[in-house]
């Protein structure tokens, strides 16, 4: 099983934040529960000139 949780900030036209998460969770022996891990946080800015 695989969660991703994504978040958007617009603050302006011209700036972006975006945070995000991939969780990996099973039980088992197949391909999630050999990534359980490998959870992911991640952070995104993004400013257009």
């Amino acid at each position: 099983m695989q969660f991703f949780i994504l978040a958007r900030f617009c603050i302006k036209d011209d700036v972006e934040i975006t945070l995000s998460a991939a969780i990996f969770d099973g039980k088992g022996d197949n391909l999630f529960a050999n990534l359980k891990d490998y959870n992911m946080f991640m952070f995104k800015f993004k400013y257009s000139f």
